[in-house]
């Protein structure tokens, strides 16, 4: 009996070894960012595409759960016509605001960095992939401003701060009556609230020296201060010094302030037109809902949305001139536990807009995996292997859009089959074990 219990002492410790990758924390599916093929805005371009090399260098796993790899699209465009042009081109990508790198991004011609704009496109369900087409790149292209349904840019409010002084911390109560349907409340810095019959409460648990804001377009209401020695609003605290500044502001300033504070700086060649119309759809959205209270929470939100981005940017070409283009991109991958016992990390990649251009021939795809993933085990092409990764080559343009998957091993890891096997074995050991105990009491 002691021999038997020492045998699945040492099984199970064993089995647990090497089941170790289980006990880490984290998701089992994290959807990665995807990009496309260089296109003309215009569909009618005489530009002809003579070859691409699409290279995609893997790194390490990043902070996002996932891993990265630096996309380059080298192309050799060529203009057959006599006469010169300046053509539009555009690069679209997916990604959330907060986690684009703009300084892994680059456009050149012939070696020489192009000045690019980037546009925000719309969000994109989780899952989707067919939301990136042609037209829907044409429609993120615009440098038409978005129009508020009640308000201007110009707009000015009153922009309430709220600071404890002193040395000691409270429950702070905002009350506020009198609030018509004109009236916008944006916050920041609270995470309470409550809102019934034009009657809001804002609540925060502030620490000497600190401040909360409030920011009201339109008729202003009445607000009453109270302040609490716990959490939950019980005690009343009568004694708490605070100071109440207010100060005209326009709108913009407010949007502004609020995007820096939650998204940090702009990103590169990305205007304040388009975050100005960003913002204030959003606040529509939120006005509609709620007053706009959560104005704030929503920025966070659809800071981390993902969404359609293009990067667009003018080639020059004299007349029957070579030229070579080249697009690199940061993109993460789409990584999946829910299949297999590691992760395994996909990457996406459009093809289909490179059927815009009048001509294209000669496509070549290197992935070059990291030392942690080094196995394709799915491609939506048939890729060869090589001694720094996989290749494709293909004369013509693939019907499919790229899809490939990298994994730690390139066959079944029968260590952990076996183990899965002596798990079972073990409990019904155990299982037999107990079961003679029990009967060898009874008897």
């Amino acid at each position: 009996m002691r021999s038997l219990s020492k045998f699945y002492v040492i099984v199970m410790a064993w089995v647990f070894s090497i089941q170790v990758l289980y006990a880490n924390s984290g998701p089992t599916y994290w959807e990665g960012t995807m990009a496309g093929e260089i296109l003309a805005i215009h569909e009618e371009t005489p530009i002809k595409v003579l070859e691409e090399q699409l290279l995609f260098e893997v790194g390490e796993e990043t902070d996002d759960h996932t891993i990265a790899a630096q996309v380059t699209a080298t192309y050799t465009f060529k203009n057959p016509t006599k006469e010169a042009c300046t053509v539009q081109m555009a690069f679209p990508f997916t990604g959330e605001l907060k986690r684009i790198d703009d300084n892994a991004i680059s456009v050149k011609a012939d070696g020489k960095v192009l000045p690019y704009t980037m546009y925000i496109g719309e969000s994109i369900p989780e899952g989707n992939k067919t939301g990136v087409s042609f037209e829907t790149i044409a429609q993120s292209i615009t440098k038409v401003p978005y129009t508020s349904k009640k308000y201007a840019l110009e707009d000015k409010g009153i922009l309430y701060e709220i600071k404890l002084e002193g040395e000691e911390e409270a429950e702070l109560l905002v009350e506020m009556e009198g609030i018509s349907e004109e009236t916008a409340i944006l916050t920041s810095g609270w995470n309470s609230y409550s809102w019934d019959s034009g009657h809001i409460e804002l609540g925060v648990w502030l620490r000497a020296q600190e401040s909360a804001w409030i920011y009201i377009l339109g008729e202003q209401p009445q607000l009453t201060y109270k302040t609490f020695k716990d959490h939950e609003m019980q005690q009343l605290k009568k004694d708490t010094a605070y100071h109440v500044m207010t100060q005209p502001l326009e709108l913009k300033e407010w949007l502004f302030r609020t995007y820096q504070k939650v998204c940090g700086d702009l990103l590169k060649g990305l205007s304040e037109e388009q975050i100005y119309s960003m913002l204030l759809k959003l606040l529509d959205q939120c006005i509609e809902e709620n007053y706009g209270i959560t104005f704030e929470d929503n920025l966070v939100n659809m800071n981390y949305q993902k969404r359609l981005f293009t990067l667009l940017y003018d080639v020059p070409f004299e007349a029957g001139e070579q030229k070579v283009v080249e697009v690199s991109y940061l993109q993460n991958a789409t990584m999946d536990k829910t299949q297999k016992i590691k992760a395994t990390y996909t990457f996406d990649y459009l093809l289909n807009p490179a059927s815009k251009w009048a001509d294209f021939k000669n496509l070549t795809i290197e992935v070059r995996p990291n030392s942690h993933h080094p196995f394709m085990i799915d491609s939506s092409v048939p890729f060869e292997k090589t001694q720094t990764g996989y290749v494709f080559k293909s004369s013509i343009l693939p019907e499919e859009d790229l899809h490939f998957t990298l994994y730690a091993h390139d066959k079944i890891n029968w260590q952990y089959v076996i183990g899965g096997v002596i798990v079972c074995i073990s409990a019904l050991i155990l299982l037999i074990v107990f079961i003679k105990k029990t009967f060898d009491k009874k008897s």
